[in-house]
């Protein structure tokens, strides 16, 4: 209740002021839902949308912060081309793990007339 004499906050200033900071952050919050969805989806300009994303995020510190710089390595880097870029970008290589147990080996298969076989030596065991 207002005391006597003092005037009524002004409700429809509040209001304006709750719209002007939820588009604000509105803006800021989606390029990171659509990079989320072009990485989920594997879209070709999933890396584009991720980036900029990331450096939008920065300016919310410190977890804004952290999530832009593990971003940002992570799309420039090469676990990006791992993960994310089709096989036929790879040089139609597709990694396989064959065999159980501690006999597992990976080979990698390549789709071209010189396609070689490639077991890597099985780890040490630290038994």
């Amino acid at each position: 209740p207002n005391q006597p004499g003092r005037p009524e906050p002004p409700r429809a200033m509040f209001l304006v002021f709750a719209v002007f900071f939820f588009v604000i952050q509105s803006i800021f919050a989606l390029p990171s839902f659509v990079a989320a969805y072009a990485v989920l989806k594997r879209k070709s300009w999933a890396r584009i949308s991720g980036i900029v994303a990331a450096v939008l995020s920065a300016m919310s510190v410190p977890v804004g912060t952290a999530a832009c710089i593990y971003a940002l390595w992570f799309f420039f880097g090469e676990n990006w081309k791992e993960v994310y870029e089709p096989a036929s970008y790879q040089g139609g290589a597709r990694a396989q793990l064959s065999g159980a147990g501690d006999a597992a080996t990976w080979t990698v298969n390549q789709h071209s007339e010189a396609s070689r076989n490639y077991a890597p030596p099985p780890p040490p065991d630290w038994r």
